[in-house]
C-alpha cells in the first residue's frame, strides 16, 4: 500500500473538496487516467435534494477527463482496521508494506498515536471504536480500500505481539502503532 497523498478538509463541503482533489488529479495524472474510488458506502447515500458526494465526485472527474470505477469498502469497523493493521508489520520485497510519504502529516501523527481508542474507565480496557477526532476521518479513508484490496486476516497478530501492543498502550494510553 502507497497512499501519495493525503487531502484533510476542515468545514468544507463535497463540492469545494472535490474540485481541489479533481484539480490536483488534472494537473498531477496523466489525461484519461482511470483509477479507483473505493470510500465508506454510506458516502452513495442522500437525502431527495442532495447529491451523493460519491456520484458527484464522479461526475467531476469525468468532466475533467478522467474515469472514475466506484466502489464500496467494507463499512464493517473491525474488518476496517484489521485490513490496515494486518500490513503494518509486514514486508513486501524488503520493502514495508505500507509505505506513505512523509508529506502525509496527519496520516502520520494519527499512525504515531492521534488515532487511538479510548480507555474505559481506568480498567485498561479499550473501546473498539476510535475516538473521532482530526486523525479519524483520514485513517477511515486509508481502511476502506484497504479491505478490497487486502484481505483484512491475511496475519492475525499472535499472542505475544498482541500482548506487547496492550502492555504499550497501557503504559502510554496510545498504542503502539496508533489505534492499529
Amino acid at each position: 500500500m502507497r497512499p501519495f497523498k493525503e487531502f484533510v478538509f476542515k468545514d468544507t463541503g463535497i463540492m469545494d473538496a472535490t474540485e481541489v482533489v479533481v484539480q490536483y488529479c488534472n494537473q498531477k495524472l496523466p489525461y484519461g487516467c482511470k483509477f479507483r474510488d473505493i470510500s465508506d458506502p454510506a458516502g452513495r447515500t442522500r437525502d431527495a435534494t442532495k447529491q451523493s458526494p460519491h456520484l458527484y465526485i464522479a461526475q467531476q472527474s469525468q468532466q475533467m477527463g478522467h474515469y472514475i470505477r466506484l466502489e464500496d469498502g467494507i463499512q464493517t469497523f473491525k474488518i476496517r482496521r484489521e485490513s490496515v493493521a494486518n500490513r503494518l508489520g509486514r514486508m513486501i520485497n524488503g520493502q514495508p508494506a505500507v509505505l506513505m510519504d512523509p508529506s502525509m502529516e496527519t496520516l502520520i501523527e494519527g499512525f504515531e498515536g492521534g488515532y487511538a481508542f479510548p480507555e474505559i474507565g481506568n480498567s485498561g480496557e479499550f473501546k473498539t471504536e476510535p475516538l473521532k477526532n482530526e486523525y479519524s476521518h483520514i485513517h477511515d479513508a486509508l481502511q476502506y480500500p484497504a479491505t478490497l484490496l487486502f484481505s483484512h486476516n491475511e496475519r492475525a497478530m499472535d499472542e505475544d505481539e498482541y500482548e506487547e501492543a496492550m502492555r504499550m498502550r497501557s503504559e502510554t494510553g496510545r498504542s503502539a502503532v496508533g489505534g492499529y
